[in-house]
């Protein structure tokens, strides 16, 4: 609920700056690792409020967890340097919200962090290599709670 709150008054608090932004989607196939390793994917949407700054929202499926399915709901800023006209690095700071099914429904909020490399093949589309770490999942019924983090290659493309 936390997540919720603090992703409606960032929204809000955008609100004006982002009417006058450029809007984004973008998905991501990769790696999870959990408890194992796990093909993992993701879809984005975001909006470039600043050359440099941006918020991003985004739904990640990390795969299996324990045979049970584990995923994320995240909401972040992103952050970019460009090295070149073709080059970007950013980095990626923000609120998670991971989920498994693993014994029944849970939830964990954790902080999440994450940086790339992107590569401009035109105005408005760029790919990128990209890692994140998402904080834990919820505690299994051992009380155990797994970090999770995520690599993957992403197309990014704006409106």
């Amino acid at each position: 609920m936390r997540t919720i709150v603090i992703a409606v008054a960032l929204s809000a608090a955008l609100a004006p700056t982002v009417s006058s932004a450029l809007a984004y989607i973008g998905f991501v196939g990769g790696t999870a690792t959990t408890d194992t390793q796990h093909t993992s994917s993701k879809i984005f949407s975001g909006a470039q409020l600043v050359p440099n700054l941006g918020i991003e929202a985004a739904y990640t499926d990390f795969g299996s967890y324990r045979g049970a399915n584990s995923d994320s709901v995240s909401l972040a800023l992103v952050g970019t340097i460009s090295l070149d006209e073709a080059w970007d690095l950013f980095g990626r700071v923000g609120s998670t919200q991971n989920r498994t099914n693993y014994a029944g429904f849970a939830t964990n909020t954790d902080i999440l962090t994450g940086f790339g490399i992107a590569y401009n093949a035109s105005k408005k589309i760029s790919v990128r290599i990209e890692t994140e770490n998402y904080g834990k999942l919820p505690p299994d019924a051992n009380g155990t709670s797994t970090p999770v983090s995520n690599w993957g290659a992403s197309a990014k493309f704006l409106f």
